[in-house]
């Protein structure tokens, strides 16, 4: 695997897609995902990547919100073998810090997660979903301050295609140990301390793509679809 939330900038302007057959949802944009062979929906404030970062590779869509420095990553990788629930969650999560040099991590939380809403969790060709959390220290953008991150990730299982779809959301709570934002705001704090207490819920961005993922063309994954 190989993951780009660690090299996000600036951009100028947001495309957002527009499906009609998405879910409404007043801060969620439906968002077209691979060509529209895949589809999601997301928080409207994350802008499409690929519109400044001519570099995406092919098998990810990343978007961003620069105000707060986050992005979200649809990742698409041949299916990891030999793990499942937990297991799987701790593999994925320490290996999207080994991407970013994570100079410390710690995984929090990891298990199957049960998703309502449609796509993922309906009888569409989807497995199980799990879910990892934890916290990395990392230089997340060109930036070389190290920024405190809170690692939000899902894996979605699509054994029918032999491929699990890796979605990650990661949003600093301190930049270079200061609580405010690139737009000036404060930043949230981490969710480590309620996930700790039993809240296992995961980030308002993750759960967007969780509750509306779906594949739209199963083509797209060739023989293995």
């Amino acid at each position: 695997m190989t993951l780009s939330f660690c090299a996000s900038e600036d951009v100028d302007d947001a495309v957002d897609a527009v499906d009609a057959t998405m879910p409404p949802n007043a801060f969620r944009s439906p968002r077209r995902l691979f060509g529209g062979a895949l589809a999601c929906a997301l928080d409207a404030r994350f802008e499409d990547a690929s519109t400044f970062m001519p570099s995406i590779p092919n098998h990810q869509e990343i978007f961003v919100d620069r105000a707060r420095d986050e992005t979200v990553i649809v990742e698409l990788v041949d299916a990891i073998e030999d793990r499942t629930g937990s297991s799987l969650g701790a593999f994925a999560f320490e290996d999207a810090c080994d991407a970013c040099d994570a100079i410390e991590r710690r995984l929090v939380t990891s298990g199957t997660a049960s998703v309502s809403g449609r796509g993922a969790g309906a009888d569409d060709g989807v497995g199980d979903v799990v879910v990892a959390y934890g916290v990395m220290r990392a230089s997340k953008s060109r930036s070389t301050d190290v920024n405190d991150v809170d690692v939000w990730g899902a894996i979605i299982r699509l054994p029918r295609a032999k491929t699990d779809a890796l979605v990650w959301h990661c949003r600093p709570f301190a930049f270079a140990g200061a609580p405010r934002t690139p737009g000036g705001d404060d930043a949230a704090p981490s969710d480590e301390t309620r996930v700790r207490r039993g809240d296992e819920t995961p980030s308002e961005a993750l759960r967007g793509v969780m509750e509306t993922f779906e594949v739209r063309d199963w083509g797209v994954f060739g023989d293995g679809g």
